[in-house]
């Protein structure tokens, strides 16, 4: 059964960080202007620091992304997080990212010491960016979902999507728009059947599964 549903019509929309989040919008009925903060020191974002900028846009995060009709990308955030604070990832373009696993992923927590995961689970890196001045700006979402054995991937049995920030489908295996994401496929075969083609964040950033 085809889950996702992929609207047309997404629209990116502001972020404001600071004491208070709130939407400056443009007086368009085309689209809006998009206003984005600049926070100090963006080279030096990590931690406690970068964990308060993704807290306060987590909830537009997670509503650009539910543009893309799929509920997966309403319910994500109420999911185990296996990062203790957002960090850099070069594969995912110097974005921050999260990692979250629904419960049959349940052991994606014992990183290189798990076994393989089975059909049905899902591992969601959602993102944000902070660009060379200071302006945040939400960023893809990335997913990998655990298909039956057989399904046609470059990574393991895995389907890889990525949605743009205004929630619009970049690319997902096994769709027209598959040669998009094949990269992301090529990545996690380098981590090898062993490790269920998974690529882990840094050791420091870890929360272990059964924490």
């Amino acid at each position: 059964m085809k889950r996702l549903r992929i609207s047309v019509s997404a629209l990116a929309v502001p972020i404001i960080v600071g004491a208070a989040v709130s939407m400056a919008m443009a007086q368009s009925s085309v689209a809006p202007t998009l206003e984005h903060p600049k926070i100090a020191a963006p080279a030096s974002l990590s931690g406690a620091r970068a964990e308060a900028v993704y807290q306060a846009i987590r909830d537009r995060i997670r509503t650009n992304n539910a543009a893309s009709g799929d509920p997966v990308t309403l319910g994500y955030q109420s999911w185990k997080r296996y990062n203790k604070t957002p960090y850099r990832s070069g594969p995912h373009g110097e974005r921050f990212v999260n990692h979250y696993a629904n419960d049959k992923a349940a052991d994606y927590g014992k990183f290189e010491n798990l076994e393989l995961l089975p059909a049905g689970s899902i591992i969601i890196k959602d993102s944000f960016t902070v660009t060379r001045n200071g302006a945040v700006m939400t960023g893809p979402l990335f997913m990998m979902e655990k298909m039956e054995p057989g399904f046609a991937s470059a990574g393991g049995n895995w389907r890889y999507l990525m949605l743009r920030p205004n929630g619009s489908l970049v690319g997902m295996t096994g769709s027209a728009e598959a040669g998009k994401v094949r990269f992301c496929a090529e990545c996690h075969k380098s981590a090898g059947a062993e490790r269920d083609f998974l690529l882990f964040m840094p050791e420091q950033e870890r929360i272990p599964a059964h924490r």
